[in-house]
This record gives structure tokens, C-alpha cells and sequence, in this order.
């Protein structure tokens, strides 16, 4: 994998991948409010729309590297997704609530007396134990 921090981009580059994140941003249907994408970019809010708008003042090629990275994972995105399993539909689940037994004396069970003294039948419903 390329290490994005001392990967070299040249000007062109770097305005290809403002672009790029411009546009990425804008590609939903609503566009990507800006505080997810900075926090998907790990880029500062502010830093990141002046560097999309054209007006960041900084250090451009700190900022596209995180830019490059972020593409890097959206890019793979596809590739990960196909490797997932196909989806095997509806499994039926069976219920199968484990029986309890009632307590057989009350000295032994202490504090979970109360919460044993009900069976439950087949369904999971209580049934009253008689005590």
C-alpha cells in the first residue's frame, strides 16, 4: 500500500483532487454535510471547504494527501462490497426457550427464589408453580 504521508503530488494533482473532492461531495442526493466529510477526511471543517473552494491558504499538499487516502478507501469500496457474501434471504427461526424448573427449596435459592419460582411451557409463557 502506498504510504499517503511522503507520497509526491505535484500541482496538477493536487487540483485534480480538489476537484475530485468537490464533486465527491456533492454526488449524494443531498450533499455530504461538510462536518461528516471533514470527519470522514480527517481534515479540520474549515480547512476543507477553503481547500474545495479554491481560497485555502495553507499547506495544499498536507491536505490533498488526506484527500488521496480518503479516495483510496472510497475507491475500494466496490472491490470490498463484492467480496461480501450473497445475501441467503429469510432464515426461520425457531423458538426454542430453554425450560426452567422451579426451585426445589426456597433456603437454596436466595435471591433468584423469586425469579426461578415460574416454569416457562414451550412458547416461553410462565406458568404459575403453584407457590
Amino acid at each position: 500500500m502506498i504510504d499517503v504521508n511522503t507520497i509526491p503530488l505535484n500541482d496538477d494533482e493536487i487540483e485534480e483532487l480538489r476537484h475530485w473532492a468537490g464533486e465527491y461531495r456533492t454526488s449524494f442526493s443531498t450533499p455530504m454535510p461538510w462536518k461528516r466529510f471533514a470527519r470522514e477526511t480527517d481534515i479540520g471543517e474549515s480547512t476543507l471547504q477553503a481547500f474545495i473552494k479554491g481560497c485555502y491558504t495553507g499547506v495544499k499538499i498536507n491536505v490533498a494527501r488526506k484527500l488521496f487516502a480518503y479516495r483510496q478507501a472510497v475507491d475500494a469500496q466496490p472491490v470490498r462490497e463484492s467480496k461480501l457474501p450473497e445475501d441467503p434471504g429469510i432464515f426461520e427461526h425457531r423458538d426454542h426457550a430453554p425450560k426452567r424448573a422451579a426451585c426445589a427449596s426456597d433456603d437454596s435459592a436466595g435471591a433468584q427464589g423469586s425469579r426461578n419460582a415460574r416454569a416457562l411451557d414451550a412458547n416461553g409463557a410462565g406458568l404459575s408453580n403453584g407457590g
